[in-house]
């Protein structure tokens, strides 16, 4: 939405790159403060979204690897799957 915004109110993106418009009116406008909060926020939401994509891969393996193939001979324990 801000780098909608931004392309909408005229800014030139550096290097034409419209990906680098956040980062840029993040750099030009905010002060150091809010600039440190800025990048901190970026980061948790990437470390949230690597988390997600972990659980839903070892949710994945369980029922893949451990309920079809090792359990298979015998009864699955609901309990590990």
């Amino acid at each position: 939405m801000l780098g909608v915004l931004a392309l909408y109110l005229g800014v030139k993106p550096v290097d034409g790159d419209v990906n680098n418009l956040a980062p840029q009116l993040a750099a030009s406008y905010l002060v150091a403060g809010l600039l440190t909060l800025f990048f901190i926020l970026i980061i948790g939401a990437m470390a949230s979204t690597a988390d997600s994509d972990l659980s839903a891969l070892s949710s994945i393996v369980m029922t893949d690897i451990y309920g079809r193939n090792i359990a298979r001979s015998g009864k699955a324990n609901p309990r590990l799957v």
